[in-house]
């Protein structure tokens, strides 16, 4: 006779593991991962045709983690996106990445804002139909060459508003403190455009974003970032 006990034991951890490899393998999104960045960005000032360039620092960091039914929601403070049309003394702003499915979402909405929202979803342990409709879709797990992720589900209008794997290569990552530079790993370039921009992000898996770079063509705005470490 099967063991009931043991059956639901094997099934728990088999589900376990393979939320925590959601986690841990392809985005880390544990509470505490932090990525930090450096490069320059451009930008000009209203009524004042200058402009301006700065090299910064950039943290982006996972300040919350909430494991729910067959989905991570993961609330971040800073973001790459943060950078785009960049103001002197910027300050990072907060916003939610949910992993649900082989799906990344990015919930960036400021009603209700990213503190109440994650509320929400912590006190109704789902995925709010209206939360995930209105998100962004970032990424898919796994990434392969040639793969269009279209940002918005009733939006398919390639080769806009999707992101396009233009390429995957095993190389090195020697530069980045906390990564090691021994190890080969898997690096997806990524493209983004929409009519006024683009944006080329490299993926690597179990890292996160190692480049980022945005440029607007009708504007100075612009941005051009790299990993330099990696903490969790």
């Amino acid at each position: 006779m099967i063991n009931k006990n043991l059956v639901i034991s094997v099934f728990f951890l088999i589900f376990t593991t393979f939320l925590y490899s959601q986690d841990s393998t392809f985005f880390p999104l544990s509470k505490g991962t932090k990525w930090t960045y450096k490069g320059n960005v451009k930008w000009q000032e209203v009524d004042n045709p200058a402009v301006f360039d700065s090299t910064i620092i950039w943290e982006v960091k996972v300040v919350d983690v909430y494991k729910g039914n067959n989905f991570i929601a993961a609330e971040l403070e800073g973001s790459l996106g943060d950078l785009t049309f960049y103001e002197r003394g910027r300050k990072p702003e907060k916003y939610i990445i949910i992993s649900a499915g082989n799906k990344y979402y990015s919930v960036t909405e400021d009603n209700p804002g990213p503190d109440k929202t994650m509320k929400k979803i912590k006190d109704s342990s789902i995925v709010p139909a209206d939360i995930i409709s209105g998100a962004e879709i970032l990424l898919k797990n796994p990434l392969k060459l040639n793969d269009v992720i279209y940002a918005y589900t009733d939006s398919l209008t390639f080769p806009q508003y999707a992101w396009l794997v233009n390429g995957v290569n095993n190389t090195l990552l020697r530069e980045i403190i906390g990564v090691n530079p021994t190890e080969k790993r898997d690096v997806c370039e990524m493209t983004y455009k929409t009519n006024p921009d683009i944006t080329i992000v490299d993926f690597s898996p179990g890292i996160g974003i190692i480049n980022f770079i945005y440029e607007h063509r009708g504007s100075a705005s612009s941005c051009d970032m790299k990993l330099i470490m990696f903490e969790r």
